[in-house]
């Protein structure tokens, strides 16, 4: 999380070891969404009632993370994840290593590639890899989660220290 490991290095590694299935990550999309952190579901449809567009970034798969969106009503197109490659029966084939969201820098390469303008874009992360969107958004809120990340509140500006992603609505307001 904090940056030490190139986040590509440890991409592959991790994989081979777990060798998810397609039932594992459907599994884990569900789980995503019985332990959503506090307030996510009211932050994303308040943004959505705003009319922001609200986007998910994530080096998660992507099977279990549009679980996720789905569960959100966030629109498919808006998320971005990690693709893995499965056989007719569902087991973990590979990885193709050429994807932007295992690479350290991929949530800032994705953000640039998308064409939004800087502006508007409000990034919420926890990680190393979501810091280095910094100089590519307007405004980045560091989220705590609850947890004492002193390598994220040394580098975010706006932090969200408790459990609940609810003040990010009011930091999002302020971005115009």
């Amino acid at each position: 999380m904090s940056g030490q490991i190139d986040l590509s290095e440890v991409f592959s590694k991790r994989l081979e070891i777990v060798q998810p299935s397609v039932r594992d990550l459907e599994i884990l999309g569900r789980i995503y969404c019985e332990n959503l952190t506090l307030g996510a579901e009211s932050v994303v449809k308040q943004l959505q009632n705003m009319n922001k567009q609200v986007y998910i970034l994530s080096a998660g798969y992507r099977l279990a993370i549009e679980i996720l969106a789905n569960y959100l009503a966030i629109p498919k197109a808006n998320v971005f994840a990690v693709d893995l490659q499965f056989d007719d029966v569902g087991r973990y084939q590979g990885l193709n290593s050429n994807q932007l969201l295992i690479k350290s820098t991929g949530k800032k390469e994705l953000l640039q590639d998308l064409g939004l303008d800087p502006a508007t874009i409000a990034m919420i992360g926890d990680g190393a890899n979501d810091l280095v969107t910094l100089d590519v958004v307007a405004l980045f809120i560091g989220f705590l989660g609850g947890r004492g990340n002193d390598w994220l509140r040394q580098r975010a500006k706006v932090l969200v220290e408790g459990d609940s992603l609810l003040p990010v609505v009011d930091l999002v307001t302020q971005l115009a």
